[in-house]
């Protein structure tokens, strides 16, 4: 069932005994499977469509490295899978692991835990299979060149084609739903805890035409994004004055994206070797693609980052450049953050101030893989490579960023270290849940999707038969 909490018919004080704040691809994955064993309410704050006063509540300050608040964002039903480009792959073993070269690295959790999801991931997602090797996927000799040289391996992409729009594929369930009541223009502008402190009591809700309402659930999972999950815990401070599950200050900290640098230029000497490596393949009727990325023995000797090398200019031609793009994980920082400025919205809320920061680990691994993949395609005899004057320390607008939030309510063992513990809740509460890449410690070199998606798809089986009334 699919209701405005703006219709005055609309009764906004309710009970429920799962509360999903968030219609976006983890809240609509959510409460798509727990709505098969229980009741369900979703908010969403936008509608079916965008609509420019419900997207100004993304408003806010960008005080470290240039960034827009609004582009990234999209405030109506399907969230950012309303702009996703369709791009998924999976994380590397790697990803999940202490790596000593990169401090606050290491999930408490292993890529083991969440690959038993990765075929329903692949379901929701219009992917075809989860499939991600890239030698089950082809066997062309052309990208055997490439791998030739003892730095390299490759990385698998699926795209999701015509890319799954969450609001618009699910609707027609979830309006046919017996089980789910998603309620739309629905904001949630407070969480209050009970008198011990230890359990979300009720959520405070309004919508922008001024209707308030309050919702008691047994578990409240926050599906919001990394920097709308993190200023609903900050803002919800009437009772604790750092916010809800912050008593370590650690919501909001460790802001990640994925940093796009061009690294190089490439004049092919074979235009048929250079598409062969560009080139998207069908996987029966879906497509995949390739990337390039440094093996672990080489990240290892060279103490850098993961990333992922694209060719771009798919349409160049003979005596034209290719440039070799990378997309790269950002190392876990604290002072990169979400904090909340003194200007408010039409909610009431405080806005955002975010202060996106890289570190020297992170320029250190652009120069350095830009030197490593540079003298791999040199070694290959490829063609001619020109890498650019960059390094490091250009004007940061030369740092292009996928729209990847990632971070700011990281999963830990210890709530010292991070928001939410294994399973997603958060430390020191019994019934809040956070699902998204906000929880991600690490952010890996590939987008975001699939893995929250999977994260998402595990989070629903840990609350079958836990969740209760309010």
């Amino acid at each position: 069932m699919i209701l405005d909490a703006r219709n005055s018919a609309v009764e906004l004080n309710r009970r429920t005994p799962i509360l999903i704040i968030g219609g976006g691809v983890a809240g609509i994955t959510l409460a798509r499977k727990l709505a098969r064993h229980t009741r369900v309410t979703v908010l969403e704050a936008g509608g079916f469509e965008p609509e420019a006063d419900v997207q100004s509540i993304y408003e806010g300050e960008a005080v470290g490295l240039p960034y827009s608040l609004t582009a990234t964002r999209l405030r109506f039903l399907g969230g950012t899978s309303n702009h996703w480009g369709g791009w998924c792959g999976r994380f590397d073993d790697l990803d999940f692991r202490v790596r000593d070269w990169v401090p606050h690295s290491g999930w408490p959790i292993e890529s083991s835990d969440i690959a038993p999801y990765y075929a329903e991931a692949a379901d929701l997602l219009d992917l075809g299979r989860a499939e991600f090797s890239p030698a089950a996927l082809t066997d062309d000799p052309r990208l055997a060149a490439f791998t030739a040289n003892p730095w390299l391996d490759h990385r698998a992409f699926r795209f999701s084609l015509p890319v799954t729009r969450f609001g618009a594929k699910y609707r027609g369930e979830l309006e046919a739903s017996d089980t789910i009541e998603l309620l739309l223009h629905a904001n949630a502008t407070e969480l209050r805890m009970d008198e011990a402190g230890g359990r979300i009591a009720e959520v405070r809700v309004r919508t922008l035409d001024g209707r308030r309402g309050t919702i008691r659930a047994g578990t409240v999972i926050l599906c919001c994004g990394a920097i709308e999950n993190a200023r609903l815990l900050l803002a919800s401070r009437n009772q604790v004055d750092h916010g809800v599950g912050n008593a370590h200050d650690r919501v909001g900290r460790f802001f990640m994206e994925h940093p796009h640098v061009n690294l190089m230029d490439l004049l092919p000497r074979d235009m048929d070797w250079c598409y062969g490596q560009m080139a998207l393949r069908k996987d029966g009727d879906h497509w995949f693609g390739f990337g390039l990325t440094l093996n672990e023995e080489v990240m290892r000797a060279d103490r850098c980052l993961n990333l992922t090398a694209h060719f771009m200019n798919r349409e160049c031609q003979a005596g034209e450049t290719v440039t070799v793009s990378a997309m790269f994980e950002q190392a876990p920082n604290p002072d990169s953050r979400v904090t909340l400025s003194d200007a408010v919205d039409a909610l009431g809320l405080p806005r955002v101030r975010l202060d996106w920061q890289l570190t020297e680990l992170d320029r250190h691994s652009f120069r350095r893989a830009a030197q490593r993949i540079a003298g791999a395609l040199g070694s290959i005899g490829l063609g001619r490579v020109r890498v650019g004057a960059w390094a490091g320390d250009d004007p940061p607008e030369r740092i292009g960023y996928g729209s990847h939030h990632m971070g700011t309510t990281r999963m830990a063992a210890s709530p010292r270290d991070g928001v939410v513990d294994a399973d997603c809740r958060v430390h020191g509460l019994d019934n809040l849940y956070v699902a998204g890449s906000s929880v991600y410690a690490t952010g890996g070199p590939i987008n975001p999707t699939f893995t929250l998606t999977s994260l998402a798809l595990r989070l629903a089986d840990h609350l079958q038969g836990r969740t209760t009334g309010p």
